[in-house]
């Protein structure tokens, strides 16, 4: 009997757990909020960003760039062109969206895309990386973009990239009163 607990203990106590994970991180590339809109076909140039991911073992399952801006004018929007490259300039279009995007509805309209950029993403610890965005027809502000990674990473990693959610403002249940979120 003594020698079947000693067993389970010995199995217990070993590294034998490592596990292979998976998350999602995010930087933010700024944004551009300024008085004088971007003329059509223009191009904004957002910082370059250095993305770091020191876990060991990784595998890119997929990236994306996310863009926001809104358009101030009649004209159609025709063309958004996300360019995104590795070190301090961004030149290579990642997705093209062509055609009419709106259509003579002479409204302002918010602008919302993706790009593909998995291929671009290196697993080297750090890397920087350029995005830049033009849009033809009508002109543009309030520019962001995001880069969105997601990959798989070896849990016994000496040194990992921890990621929490923070609360930027209330959720609708909390505009009546005043409380610090659970996770702070």
């Amino acid at each position: 009997m003594l020698m079947c607990a000693a067993a389970v203990l010995f199995f217990c106590s070993s590294n034998g757990y490592a596990k292979t994970r998976i998350k999602t991180v995010e930087w933010s590339f700024g944004s551009y909020f300024n008085s004088s809109d971007l003329a059509s076909g223009s191009v904004w140039t957002a910082p370059t960003i250095t993305v770091s991911l020191p876990e060991t073992g990784k595998t890119i399952k997929n990236a994306f760039l996310e863009l926001e801006c809104w358009t101030y004018g009649t004209s159609d929007v025709s063309n958004v062109d996300i360019r995104f490259d590795q070190g301090s300039s961004a030149s290579t279009i990642r997705d093209v969206i062509t055609s009419d995007y709106s259509n003579n509805t002479g409204e302002h309209l918010r602008i919302f895309a993706l790009a593909d950029v998995t291929g671009v993403i290196s697993t080297n610890a750090a890397q920087q990386y350029t995005a830049s965005v033009s849009v033809t027809g009508s002109p543009t502000n309030s520019h962001s973009l995001k880069l969105y990674i997601t990959y798989e990473y070896d849990s016994t990693s000496e040194t990992q990239v921890k990621t929490c959610l923070l609360y930027t403002s209330p959720s609708p249940r909390d505009r009546t009163r005043s409380r610090m979120p659970s996770s702070a």
